[in-house]
């Protein structure tokens, strides 16, 4: 059964291996871009549809481009909030306005268009969200302060049901690309798995999350009986 993909940041990198690989497997795309004119030129499969989607915007223009996209293509079956950029630099380098678009464009958009959407896919009573996150929500890369901040506030947003994904830069993104279709399909090399909360990509992503994670572990049992001089007495 063809599937539609809604994907943002459709028109480089990770967003345009993805919706190639959904192409390829014969489900349908819609590549949403704020360029969307780009994509003409990229992909040539008959199956991936640029659409004009920016969610920079407010929502109530969100919801308008959502809503423009539904009456042309009638649903969206699974939403992958990919678009996102690095804000580098130190903490004092980077102004105030930029800390703003670091979490306009990483956080506070993606949240948005799942607000757009939500409404659309309980009406349906089905739907799957997939949230492209980073290592960095684990593990703080040196030097990009800003980014680090802002994929750890939208992994902690996201409920336990979305799907995060770490697409990491030292893959293929190609293979990564073909991972996540299957995971999200729960076919191919996935076949038969249900759905994860978490899925690093890259054994790089992996070994940071499962250090930071341990380490955490560590930590609370380290100190579990101090930390519990601060209960309240039970009665």
């Amino acid at each position: 059964m063809s599937r539609i993909w809604l994907i943002t940041g459709a028109s480089s990198g990770f967003g345009l291996e993805l919706a190639r690989a959904a192409a390829r497997q014969g489900d349908r795309v819609l590549a949403a871009s704020r360029t969307p004119e780009k994509l003409n030129a990229l992909v040539s499969s008959d199956k991936v549809k640029p659409v004009y989607l920016d969610h920079n915007q407010p929502l109530s223009q969100i919801q308008s481009a959502v809503r423009d996209i539904l009456a042309v293509h009638g649903t969206v079956d699974i939403v992958v909030n990919n678009a996102a950029y690095v804000q580098t630099g130190m903490l004092e380098e980077v102004s105030p306005e930029d800390t703003l678009r670091q979490f306009q464009a990483n956080t506070l958009g993606p949240l948005n268009l799942y607000r757009a959407l939500l409404p659309h896919l309980r009406d349906k009573g089905s739907g799957t969200l997939v949230t492209i996150g980073s290592m960095a929500a684990w593990y703080p890369m040196s030097g990009c302060n800003l980014y680090n901040a802002s994929k750890a506030a939208l992994r902690c947003t996201t409920d336990a049901n979305f799907a995060a994904f770490h697409g990491a830069q030292l893959g293929d993104p190609v293979k990564g690309a073909q991972i996540i279709y299957d995971v999200v399909t729960s076919s191919g090399a996935a076949a038969g798995r249900k759905l994860p909360e978490l899925l690093p990509l890259g054994s790089d992503a992996s070994e940071e999350i499962s250090k930071s994670a341990s380490g955490t572990l560590a930590s609370v049992e380290e100190f579990k009986t101090i930390s519990a001089l601060s209960d309240i007495p039970k009665a």
